[in-house]
């Protein structure tokens, strides 16, 4: 219940960031932050609650200051919230939550070499993509250029360190995998989805096509290495191809 209540926390404030409620990024931090500490709650800690709390008052008042500081508290609110909720809830020592979502160092340069592989499949998707939504008329990807173009020098660099390491431990190192149960390919699907409306701000049905596409093949690479090296490689890479492009 503790992992479904994070879960839905995180993308009420994202409905509300596209729904353009007061200060959506302080909502966005704020409630992602009040998402953690719900896990910590579970796991009878009151100190790591406070802590947690006080973080995320801190990041709070910071968004007050600067544009990146909700993205960023977001972000480390999803890469925490599984391992915690692996350590604390469930009882697994860390080598074990390692384990658990991928993130161990077996295989490590051929999943790079994987994961520069399916960036370069999903580029070339992606542009099939667009060919066929602007054949069908749907151009609203100047939707996201604009936004990208008016992003800060910081959150452009989140956008390539902590951005696709935060999605990939939440999405496809726990959500997917808790989704799964007897069917991977329903967490799969599913996954894909969520991630896909955790991109829904940019306001953008392309944007939002990418983000399944490339949630399908990220997972798919996750379910085949058993790693999230792979996925977090393809992700950055990914996304510095498409940043270079959109800022042109």
């Amino acid at each position: 219940m503790a992992a479904a209540a994070a879960c839905v926390l995180f993308f009420i404030a994202g409905a509300l960031y596209v729904g353009g409620a007061p200060a959506p990024d302080i909502w966005f931090s704020a409630l992602g932050g009040l998402g953690a500490a719900g896990i910590f709650a579970y796991s009878r800690r009151p100190v790591s609650v406070a802590l947690f709390l006080l973080l995320y008052i801190g990041l709070t008042i910071g968004a007050l200051l600067e544009d990146w500081v909700p993205s960023a508290g977001l972000l480390l609110a999803m890469a925490l919230v599984p391992v915690c909720w692996l350590r604390f809830a469930k009882r697994m020592e860390l080598r074990a939550v390692g384990e658990w979502l991928g993130l161990h160092g077996r295989g490590l340069w051929p999943n790079i070499a994987l994961g520069a592989l399916f960036a370069a499949l999903l580029f070339t998707v992606s542009i099939l993509e667009a060919v066929i939504l602007e054949a069908a008329g749907v151009t609203d990807i100047a939707n996201v250029q604009r936004l990208v173009q008016k992003a800060t020098l910081a959150s452009l660099a989140l956008s390539l360190t902590l951005g696709p390491l935060a999605e990939e431990v939440f999405f496809r190192g726990w959500l997917q995998r808790s989704l799964s149960g007897p069917s991977a390919a329903a967490g799969l699907v599913a996954t894909s989805a969520l991630f896909a409306v955790f991109h829904a701000a940019y306001g953008s049905w392309a944007e939002l096509l990418g983000a399944f596409t490339a949630g399908l093949l990220f997972g798919w690479l996750r379910l085949r290495t058993g790693s999230l090296v792979g996925p977090i490689t393809a992700h950055a890479l990914y996304n510095a191809v498409a940043l270079s492009a959109l800022l042109r």
